[in-house]
């Protein structure tokens, strides 16, 4: 899975209301010149950590304004979240 800008590009990934998350054992996962703005549903990205072969690269997270997600969350730009095992070359 490749979240790739074009040259000179800047992508915004606006996640008013929702998130990007890769669960389950993804393989490959490549993030790369993107903005991520408005993650008021707790966190930008969550992805589980049995992913394997994961890479951001010169990516912009935020802003994440103090108190979003509440009482018991876990509110993050890049939430990486326990998953059935640990995976490798993150």
């Amino acid at each position: 899975m490749v979240w790739l800008a074009y040259p000179g590009e800047r992508p915004v990934i606006d996640t008013d209301g929702s998130h990007v998350a890769p669960y389950g054992g993804c393989r490959n996962v490549y993030f790369e010149g993107l903005r991520f703005q408005n993650y008021n549903t707790h966190f930008g990205i969550r992805i589980d950590s049995d992913a394997r072969d994961v890479t951001f690269r010169e990516n912009t997270f935020g802003p994440l304004e103090s108190g979003w997600g509440g009482l018991g969350t876990n509110a993050s730009a890049l939430m990486i979240a326990r998953g059935s095992f640990v995976g490798s070359h993150w």
